[in-house]
């Protein structure tokens, strides 16, 4: 996903949140971990396009939790003490996101693991 560099977060509808039931009967995620990416200072011109990127920051411990709500949740970034003092040098105006789930909470009836939205929160 692509953000702009000077994001302060993401917010999540955690869940198949089309209503309640549905909430319930699908596994929902229990937290997250997240990779930063940005653009290579000097890419040559002929880089494949997964080439161009470097990792800038991840979180491997703790992971992001994730309540078991339908509501809307902020992750913000500013909470990350390496994550803030990241500049993300880079040419571009934007850093890309990598979001990995981590654990579930077991739905009721199905298997799947469903998100219903993810924004920036600017």
């Amino acid at each position: 996903m692509r953000i702009p560099k000077n994001a302060k977060g993401l917010k999540i509808v955690n869940g198949y949140a089309k209503s309640k039931y549905t909430y319930q009967i699908n596994n929902r995620v229990k937290n997250v971990y997240m990779a930063f990416f940005h653009e290579k200072r000097n890419d040559p011109p002929y880089c494949k396009d997964w080439l161009k990127y470097e990792l800038a920051y991840h979180t491997v411990r703790p992971r992001v939790e994730l309540l078991d709500t339908s509501k809307p949740q902020e992750i913000l970034f500013n909470s990350w003490e390496y994550y803030d003092s990241q500049d993300f040098t880079t040419k571009s105006k934007y850093i890309y996101v990598a979001i990995g789930i981590g654990d579930v909470y077991p739905g009721e009836k199905y298997d799947d693991t469903c998100i219903s939205e993810i924004s920036v929160i600017k």
